[in-house]
């Protein structure tokens, strides 16, 4: 019994030597294979791949994976993204040979030991970017140098607001990479990938996300650089219900006023309401629309065409109770003088001439009033106030029919509308 336990006790403290020394071996071993790559005159230097061979051909690989769009700022136009980026490139001095460091096949060394491509945002930029990089960078027995970067970019977006709120938008991120000595670093970009986290995105914010592209592109200087496409597209479900709405439906009150009686004295206060409903709605826009839109939104061309209905619908008003005035006057004066005629034939009957055809030196034709005296005027402005009313009211209900289909079937405002979303 004690013979096997002393050969378990031997056994287990061989294994255990025999671990120490092989952790102690491969610790050995990274440590001399720092050493050995930080002690070469290239990397203690940070001497660019592009003086060490010129006709070496460098390339840069990018991979962005983007986790979620944080803010987009439609007055100033700028989009706020938080993504992933590894970066990737070739130096040949770093490599070694795994065989003689116990088979080590990377290492880890500190960016700022590291000669790095100096790599800026070219397209999308709001202030002057360059990329930072992290502290550590993971290199492997063939030179490739691979690094991490988590950035939280805010660049612009050209935000086009003609069919705002249905609109879709293209946000472009371009980049660059300049050797140390600031001379332009001809190097070849290669994408890896490039896609969005869609199951970390917030899906229910007032974007989503339609597609994203990334592609190398070639400037009239013969120079490459790749470019990063996020296309959005909005979710119209919020402003439809609190404006595009409540603004058809004024445009439909404003056709309703003719309906209301002229002599109610209600029509001027009715449009004094939908007016401040109106300008309430030019606040909003003006809050949301920046302030170098460069053609004119369709939303502000319907808000336009409200605003003019309601307009010429407040001068046909303005006629309609100046016409139900008018006939009103005519009314108490044509009943003042009936009773007045009344009372004076009451009080003189001897003053009343009866033509007979005996007496001939009478006229035999009674004497014209005053109202077969005055010229027929034309049928349209012998309507009465009700009858302009009933008028108006199919005018313009014909022209806010016009006006909505113009707006909503003859132009592409539609074209890119989604379903209503939330």
């Amino acid at each position: 019994m004690e013979t096997k336990l002393m050969f378990c006790v031997t056994t287990i403290c061989v294994l255990i030597s025999t671990l120490h020394g092989h952790v102690g071996l491969n610790v050995s071993a990274y440590a001399r294979l720092r050493n050995d790559l930080l002690s070469r005159d290239s990397v203690i230097h940070q001497v660019s791949p592009r003086r060490v061979d010129p006709e070496q051909n460098f390339t840069i690989t990018l991979n962005l994976v983007g986790y979620d769009i944080l803010d987009i700022d439609q007055i100033k136009q700028t989009m706020t993204i938080f993504s992933f980026m590894t970066i990737s490139w070739k130096q040949e001095y770093l490599s070694w040979d795994p065989s003689l460091y116990d088979n080590q096949t990377d290492v880890s060394i500190e960016t700022s030991l590291l000669w790095k491509p100096y790599i800026f945002l070219l397209l999308g930029y709001t202030t002057d970017f360059c990329l930072d990089y992290p502290e550590w960078a993971i290199v492997d027995w063939t030179g490739q140098v691979d690094v991490y970067v988590d950035l939280y970019i805010n660049l612009r977006c050209a935000i086009d607001f003609v069919k705002y709120p249905f609109d879709s938008q293209i946000c472009r991120l371009g980049l660059y990479a300049y050797v140390d000595d600031a001379q332009i670093f001809r190097a070849k970009y290669r994408i890896g990938k490039f896609t969005f986290r869609t199951n970390v995105f917030s899906e229910n914010g007032e974007w989503r996300i339609q597609n994203y592209s990334g592609s190398v592109t070639r400037d009239i200087n013969d120079q490459t650089y790749p470019i990063f496409d996020v296309k959005l597209q909005r979710r119209p479900g919020y402003y439809v219900i609190t404006v595009i709405t409540p603004l058809l439906l004024t445009s439909v009150m404003i056709s309703l006023v003719f309906l209301i009686p002229p002599g109610s004295g209600e029509k001027i206060s009715f449009f004094v309401t939908l007016y401040t409903s109106l300008a309430i709605f030019v606040n909003f826009v003006s809050n949301v629309m920046p302030r170098n839109v460069s053609s004119a939104p369709y939303l502000i061309l319907l808000l336009i065409g409200v605003s003019i209905q309601g307009l010429l619908a407040n001068l046909a008003t303005l006629f309609v109770v100046k016409m139900y005035e008018k006939q009103k006057d005519q009314m108490k004066k044509s009943s003042s003088e009936s009773r007045s005629s009344k009372q004076t034939n009451t009080i003189h009957p001897e003053k009343i001439a009866v033509v007979t055809p005996e007496n001939s030196d009478l006229p035999l034709t009674v004497e014209e009033s005053d109202e077969t005296k005055q010229p027929k005027m034309p049928l349209l402005f012998r309507l009465s106030p009700g009858q302009w009313d009933n008028l108006f009211f199919l005018c313009f209900t014909s022209a806010q029919v016009l006006l909505m289909g113009t707006i909503f079937g003859a132009t592409d405002w539609l074209a890119d509308a989604p379903s209503l979303a939330f």
